[in-house]
């Protein structure tokens, strides 16, 4: 059912296009971009990694002024590189930019938090987060500019 949900709300961002101020109406960020991030959120909850890695080379979240929109893209991608079998410093620097990019609403979400701990008990994890979660370069510096 969701997926339905998410077919007839892409036809329609696509319609419409990003919020060119960032909000849009009522502040909702309705748009591709916010749809992307949807799409995102329900595959690492359906356990679909390598689609949410796949989904995140195509959004740019700080196209969005609702830090909590944008704070959603850096979660999946951890959660994702980590449900994929990762437990090194790229899935570490996805979960320093979520914290940079929303400090509280990171601080308080159960499912980043699950996540920050399970892989700060991992005995592989080098911390660095100095490099993009998702750029195949593991100097590329953390910013959503570079992580498509």
């Amino acid at each position: 059912m969701a997926r339905d949900h998410l077919a007839e709300a892409t036809r329609e961002a696509e319609s419409l296009g990003d919020p060119a101020d960032g909000g849009g109406f009522n502040e909702c960020c309705f748009g591709p971009t916010n749809v992307g991030l949807w799409k995102m959120s329900i595959a690492v909850e359906q356990g679909e990694s390598g689609k949410v890695i796949e989904l995140s080379k195509t959004i740019r979240p700080q196209v969005l002024m609702a830090s909590n929109r944008q704070l959603s893209y850096w979660p999946d991608i951890g959660r994702a590189l980590a449900e994929g079998g990762r437990r090194d410093a790229k899935v570490l620097a996805a979960f320093v930019q979520a914290e940079r990019a929303a400090p509280i609403p990171f601080a308080i979400n159960p499912l980043a938090r699950h996540a920050v701990v399970t892989l700060a008990s991992a005995p592989s994890v080098a911390p660095s987060p100095t490099t993009c979660a998702c750029s195949p370069v593991a100097s590329a510096s953390i910013s959503p500019h570079n992580c498509r």
